[in-house]
């Protein structure tokens, strides 16, 4: 690898380690909830593309056991993030609000930069 090569690849791991310290900080911050595992469920539910998920797909996506997955997921619902129905999990409106907004911000300190 040429010194180019490395002064980039450097670069964009100090931009993701930044982007990635900014969202857990913003989770915290805004939502008292920890972003790992609950950024994951969010983007799950939206790549569902409105349909439903279960625990257990979700349990799957977190690489997670069904009994900590429903702990995210009640401290999810607490903040609105999200809804169960008959183990059926949504996304609230306010929970894509919140992932769009997040998904903004890492368009802008992220994507931008490295392109």
């Amino acid at each position: 690898m040429n010194d180019l090569s490395k002064a980039r690849l450097d670069r964009f791991v100090l931009i993701v380690a930044r982007t990635r310290r900014q969202i857990s900080q913003h989770f915290f911050d805004n939502l008292g909830i920890p972003a790992a595992p609950c950024l994951d469920i969010l983007l799950a539910l939206h790549a569902a593309d409105g349909a439903p998920l279960n625990e257990e797909n979700i349990s799957d996506y977190i690489f997670s056991g069904t009994s900590v997955t429903r702990r995210y997921l009640e401290l999810m619902v607490s903040k609105g993030l999200i809804e169960v129905d008959d183990g059926n999990v949504r996304l609230t409106a306010s929970g894509d609000n919140e992932l769009a907004s997040v998904l903004s911000q890492f368009h802008t300190d992220f994507i931008e930069r490295i392109l």
